[in-house]
């Protein structure tokens, strides 16, 4: 309402970030997870952090499920600013964008390719109108956290729009 954003800043180790707000006339360059998706295939096989290396293991199947996807986190960050944040033990932050509840087929598939990754992935599902964890909401599905625009809200059905 006011004209800006929320952001969050970093530094090069995870204690180093800060929450801060910028005005949208002021940004110059927006990279969505979904522009990243698409350069993980040019990831080299032996990238040196286990993120990275997931990341391109997981794209081609991720893109089988026909979600639109990317990485957002640290692997998201350093990506699109070619800033070395990533260590050995980097997890991969993951973005899909899911405007409909999966089948039971999609869910399965997409449980199985998260289980078989390299490093830990903490997959974030957009429902449209809120994003919840993928863990949390199969760990309990009749009632998920939807992060939504107006805060946090107790859901049992994250794609309800009146959730």
């Amino acid at each position: 309402a006011d004209g800006s954003i929320p952001v969050g800043v970093r530094g090069s180790v995870r204690s180093e970030r800060c929450a801060a707000t910028v005005a949208v006339r002021t940004i110059t360059r927006v990279v969505a997870p979904e522009a990243l998706a698409s350069t993980a295939a040019s990831i080299a096989r032996d990238a040196p952090f286990a993120a990275l290396r997931t990341l391109r293991v997981l794209a081609p199947q991720l893109d089988a499920l026909g979600w639109a996807w990317g990485p957002t986190g640290g692997a998201g960050f350093a990506l699109a600013s070619g800033l070395p944040v990533l260590h050995v033990d980097s997890d991969l932050d993951l973005l899909v964008r899911m405007p409909q509840p999966p089948s039971t087929a999609q869910r399965d598939q997409l449980v199985h390719v998260l289980s078989v990754a390299e490093c830990r992935v903490d997959l974030q599902v957009d429902t449209g109108h809120g994003g919840f964890a993928l863990r949390e909401w199969l760990a309990s599905p009749r009632q998920t956290m939807l992060k939504t625009d107006h805060g946090p809200r107790l859901v049992a059905d994250p794609w309800s729009e009146h959730a």
